[in-house]
């Protein structure tokens, strides 16, 4: 919904401008985003797996810099503000891209706390 349709707009413009994603993280733009990793209710005709997809990329997206390398300084910040038990739960999602994509951002945040 429009909830994801915002965050990946952000991620965006953080993505694509370094100074951006440094200015998003310092206004708690990492810990609103990990929020959206909690369970939602769903209008009918949204697709619930898709945008529990398109929240974890995102999150990946923004911990990442521009050559793919995670960036510890965001990914702690993550597990701070509860990334891994978010992920963990995701990791029982019914989408298997879903678990997938939890089970690796998970994997990789375990490295750095």
């Amino acid at each position: 919904g429009l909830r994801v349709s915002s965050a990946t707009t952000l991620r965006n413009i953080c993505t694509e401008v370094q100074e951006g994603r440094k200015e998003f993280v310092r206004l708690g733009g990492l810990t609103a985003l990990v929020r959206q990793l909690d369970p939602v209710n769903v209008s009918p005709g949204l697709n619930l797996g898709e945008m529990q997809l398109e929240t974890v990329l995102n999150l990946q997206d923004l911990l990442e810099d521009e050559s793919g390398e995670i960036i510890e300084e965001y990914a702690k910040e993550a597990i701070g503000a509860g990334a891994k038990s978010k992920l963990l739960t995701l990791t029982q999602a019914d989408d298997d891209e879903v678990r997938g994509s939890a089970e690796e951002l998970l994997n990789i945040l375990s490295k750095y706390s």
